[in-house]
């Protein structure tokens, strides 16, 4: 017959606490490479006011900072907290060009009887003038540093309503 081992407390507590560590770390670390990430706000407005549901994009001028993805939406207040990659807070340091976009969908949602394939009949219509969306026309242009986690305020002037072709 085995006998078995019996730990004391002390022991016990340190077993459960390298547990919970190891369960709590589980896919939380950053990739590798991964520069240091600083906090970004910035409220987006048209007109002065708010707006909800921007998509906000860092595109960065430093190439080496290119294969870290930056972005977010803006909430009701029309504030966006960066992210990098979807997941991890902030944006490494450095300049970037910033783009918007914002769409609408309208329309007859479930396609009618003389459509063979069922598609709707939806018309989509950008909501921010167009030379924020591309890199090449978008005025916007941001320093992240450390430490300067709210960045100034950016209005996208006159709301729009340009209907977008149909693919």
């Amino acid at each position: 017959m085995t006998a078995l081992k019996r730990f004391n407390f002390p022991q016990l507590i340190l077993f459960g606490l390298v547990g919970v560590a190891s369960i709590g770390c589980g896919g939380s670390t950053a990739p590798d490479g991964m520069p240091d990430l600083h906090p970004v706000t910035m409220v987006v407005q048209q007109n002065g006011q708010p707006v909800e549901g921007v998509s906000v994009q860092f595109i960065p001028q430093d190439p080496s900072n290119r294969r870290w993805a930056c972005g977010g939406a803006t909430d009701a207040m029309g504030t966006v907290a960066i992210k990098t990659l979807g997941k991890y807070d902030g944006a490494p340091e450095g300049a970037y060009k910033v783009t918007f976009y914002k769409t609408e969908t309208e329309g007859g949602g479930a396609g009618s009887g003389d459509d063979p394939s069922g598609s709707a009949s939806n018309d989509s219509y950008m909501l921010v003038d167009p030379k924020f969306a591309a890199v090449e026309s978008t005025p916007i242009e941001v320093t992240v540093t450390p430490g300067d986690a709210e960045l100034a305020p950016v209005d996208l002037g006159k709301s729009v309503k340009i209907k977008q072709a149909k693919m």
